[in-house]
């Protein structure tokens, strides 16, 4: 999956502002990405995927750190990753910026399923555009906003060329 979080705003601004991001967000008759089990997050064959990537060991890969780059830049982000999602954690073989989240993910390059917005990415197997984390139900406790300053999210599902 790859996931781009938009600029951290300071909380006493308020929200972050994605123009060119929050475009491409739920429609306002759109359900939500439903919250419940994470079937997907579990499934034999998506992990079997993940797995066979050889991207779950925590080592940088370049290409994906440039792509990564390429889209902090066209998007005006801070921070940009490529997240692999797997039943335990979140891995980013690919990541780009400086922001309180990579400079703490860089060292593990990723984090536990808590701290995760990418989960309900694979969950509802679609995008999921946040503009403010603070007020999206989803995700409003999850202990990214305060532990990493994640004020703004853009995920975007990736897929094997067999559609995993």
């Amino acid at each position: 999956r790859m996931t781009v979080p938009a600029p951290h705003a300071d909380p006493a601004e308020g929200p972050a502002s994605v123009p060119a991001v929050s475009a491409c967000g739920r429609l306002a008759d759109e359900p939500a990405i439903p919250a419940g089990p994470d079937d997907l997050l579990d499934a034999p064959r998506r992990l079997a995927t993940l797995a066979a990537t050889g991207l779950l060991d925590g080592a940088a890969d370049p290409v994906l750190d440039g792509m990564t780059r390429v889209a902090a830049r066209l998007l005006a982000v801070p921070t940009a990753l490529v997240s692999l999602v797997d039943g335990r954690r979140q891995h980013f073989p690919g990541l780009a910026g400086y922001s309180p989240m990579a400079d703490r993910a860089t060292a593990e390059r990723g984090t536990a399923l808590s701290h995760s917005f990418c989960r309900h990415v694979v969950a509802g197997d679609r995008p999921f555009v946040v503009p403010d984390a603070r007020a999206e139900p989803l995700v409003r406790d999850n202990p990214a906003i305060d532990d990493l300053g994640v004020r703004a999210y853009l995920g975007v599902p990736l897929r094997t060329r067999d559609g995993e």
